[in-house]
């Protein structure tokens, strides 16, 4: 039994290895995806003044009637895409 205790990582040894991912995923993936989420529900153009619109871009965006059109267009390619990748 008492050598299956040496044989166990230590929880900070743990936390020190996942440390760096955790941080990187952070800064590149999630804090990007949640500022893009934000900024979606605002018409704003960089400036100081942002005019919140909430769900209306996308209510916008699905009112454009070639949307089904293009979205069709990039289904039918992106397994070409993948495949030739």
């Amino acid at each position: 039994m008492a050598n299956n205790k040496v044989l166990q990582p230590k929880k900070r040894t743990l936390f020190l290895y996942m440390f760096p991912s955790v941080v990187l995923f952070l800064v590149f993936t999630a804090i990007p995806i949640i500022m893009a989420i934000y900024y979606s529900l605002f018409n704003w153009s960089g400036g100081k003044k942002k005019i919140f619109l909430g769900l209306g871009n996308y209510s916008r965006l699905l009112g454009i009637p070639s949307l089904e059109k293009h979205c069709s267009i990039t289904l039918f390619w992106q397994p070409a895409v993948w495949f030739f990748k």
